[in-house]
């Protein structure tokens, strides 16, 4: 029996079943649906409603031809399928991508094939990244499946395997060695932490070698909440996280075979010259594409990319144009990023941003130390930048909210103007008790309404049931809420009224946009 998404590519089969579904498509507008479809999906909240399976079929098969009907010698008619009612603009105010969601969503079909791109992406990043003691058989079978139907759809696996993917395996490494690190230097009576690691024995190895050579400095000074590290802990961190041995496991997992990359494999001796430069930049940006959820996480080449396809150079793209509308990136928060990179060195932004995917998993995880240590480490070495102080003094708040005030009042300092810097500095100065001090300095960023950035941004939750939940949240948005709620705390009627009018003007705001965005 022959599967809806397993159609010949050519024929009349074909041409019939695109054609019938392109007009299907063109008359159906979320949130409503024609009766008869077929790709309809059970709603979470009862009833059916709109899985946009079609949209991803005549991705796969390609849109229907246009018929040239010929009246004359001189005169022709084409007949070209209706320009579809914008159905971006629901999904841009009701729907934005998520990467994580449409995973879940797609991998309850067994068959990659099935999947849509996006889903196939994550399948593979969330397979390389994890651990390989924590993989299944399953996921192991599934990363050939996965990149087989990628290479099908026309994207370069080759490329994406040995730059983005191994990026993100090196990170998972570095990150894995840093945690077991950091819980040998937890415990005095150093106990037994699981398994010998071959990635921590191959790093202590190194290490070894490159304090008996003289290579490493001695004076390095890790802090995590105010809990000073002993010298060679703090030392082995640095060369962990930004010394050679971050280094060797960069070009180790970019000359690595898939299988390698797949089992952590990473040896002492190179295999073969490592990579020279950068992973191909058209890789990168297909990769953050369809992994990334929020613009914040993508890399610097990407943003411009993306910035440059959607200004009409669409020759850029490595794939179909089909393809690419699977993913709507909101222009406005595009603009917001591309501008940012003007004020950023692009090797510091790129080292920060890989430094914020990486310690994102570890909050995640619950691993707040290990996130803490891993900017303490690097902003030792480059006391200048002051994202690394801002991005240190967020990990520690939860559990230490004096050290983040110091941290982040730091990056203020050195010229971090970003809204989550004083909305994290004046969440620190709530948990401390001086909820007055907080609201002036919310007051005082209130003001500048129209100057504050309004992307998204790394956030911790407010009170429960998100307290110290890591979130993500556009800013001012967060800055407004974290007013009402500091308001309250001062039991001042009259401010409390006044920010939560705020709130209240903000969330009005929002909905008038997205009825405007959707139309009549």
């Amino acid at each position: 029996m022959t599967s809806r998404r397993d159609l010949p590519s050519e024929g009349p089969e074909r041409e019939i079943f695109v054609t019938a579904l392109s007009r299907m498509s063109a008359q159906c507008q979320s949130p409503e649906l024609l009766a008869e479809c077929p790709f309809s999906v059970d709603l979470p909240t009862g009833g059916r409603g709109c899985g946009e399976e079609c949209e991803e079929l005549l991705s796969i098969h390609g849109p229907a031809q246009y018929t040239k009907l010929d009246a004359s010698d001189e005169l022709a008619f084409q007949i070209r399928p209706r320009i579809r009612a914008s159905r971006e603009l629901v999904a841009t105010v009701d729907r934005a991508f998520d990467a994580s969601e449409v995973y879940y969503r797609d991998s309850e079909n067994a068959q990659p094939s099935g999947w849509s791109t996006a889903a196939l992406f994550v399948s593979l990043k969330r397979t390389f990244e994890r651990h390989p003691f924590d993989r299944t058989l399953e996921q192991h079978q599934e990363v050939a499946a996965c990149m087989s139907e990628l290479a099908r759809r026309g994207f370069d696996v080759e490329l994406i395997a040995h730059g983005p993917l191994a990026d993100s395996v090196t990170q998972a490494i570095v990150g894995s060695v840093l945690g077991r690190t950091l819980s040998e230097a937890e415990s005095s009576e150093n106990p037994d932490i699981g398994e010998v690691d071959s990635r921590t024995s191959l790093r202590d190895s190194m290490y070894a070698d490159a304090l008996e050579k003289g290579e490493l400095a001695s004076d390095h000074e890790v802090s995590v909440n105010d809990r000073r590290l002993d010298q060679e802990t703090a030392a082995k961190i640095v060369f962990t996280v930004a010394g050679d041995f971050h280094r060797h496991v960069t070009n180790w997992c970019r000359a690595a075979s898939v299988e390698d990359l797949l089992s952590w494999n990473v040896s002492a001796d190179a295999q073969g010259p490592a990579p020279e430069g950068r992973p191909d930049r058209l890789a990168v940006w297909m990769f953050d594409r369809f992994t990334v959820t929020y613009l914040s996480d993508w890399a610097p080449e990407s943003l411009r990319l993306e910035w440059a396809y959607r200004r009409g150079n669409e020759n850029l793209a490595p794939v179909s144009p089909a393809q690419m509308a699977l993913r709507h990136v909101d222009m406005a928060d595009l603009a917001d990023r591309v501008a940012d990179l003007a004020v950023a060195g692009d090797e510091r932004a790129i080292r920060d941003q890989h430094l914020v995917r990486n310690a994102a998993a570890m909050l995640r995880a619950g691993k707040r130390d290990a996130a803490a240590a891993l900017f303490e480490a690097v902003r030792q070495s480059d006391w200048d930048d002051p994202e690394l102080h801002n991005n240190y003094g967020f990990c520690v708040l939860p559990d230490d909210p004096g050290a983040a005030l110091k941290a982040l009042d730091l990056a203020s300092s050195k010229g971090f103007k970003g809204t989550v810097n004083v909305a994290n500095r004046a969440l620190c100065l709530l948990r401390l008790g001086r909820p007055v001090a907080a609201i002036e300095l919310l007051e005082s960023a209130y003001e500048i309404w129209d100057q504050l950035d309004a992307g998204s941004s790394y956030v911790w939750g407010i009170e429960e049931p998100d307290k110290d939940r890591l979130l993500q949240k556009c800013p001012r948005c967060y800055l407004v809420g974290l007013g009402a709620r500091v308001a309250e705390s001062t039991s001042d009627a009259a401010l409390t009224e006044v920010w939560q009018r705020r709130e209240r003007e903000l969330v009005r705001k929002a909905s008038r946009s997205a009825r405007t965005e959707n139309g009549p």
